[in-house]
């Protein structure tokens, strides 16, 4: 999503082999689920449009251009 790219996370769908805690709910993420190749944020695919949390090993000014990007984008 684009949220996803505006936060500095690169989620991939990833298979678990035992459950883990969504990030975002705190619901298990059973089987298949979503997971940043970055900083290994993890969520259920349904939640991932939600998350607000900018990754953590995100780089500031990209960060900042793609924040103005977007913005200029919903301005036109």
């Amino acid at each position: 999503p684009p949220d996803a790219e505006l936060l500095g996370h690169a989620f991939k769908q990833k298979q678990f082999r035992r459950s883990r805690p969504c990030n975002l709910c705190h619901q298990p993420v059973k089987n298949i689920g979503s997971s940043c190749r970055v900083c290994k944020y993890t969520c259920h695919r349904t939640c991932e449009p939600k998350v607000w949390r900018a990754c953590r090993h995100s780089n500031p000014s990209t960060f900042k251009v793609s924040l103005i990007k977007i913005t200029l984008n919903s301005l036109s």
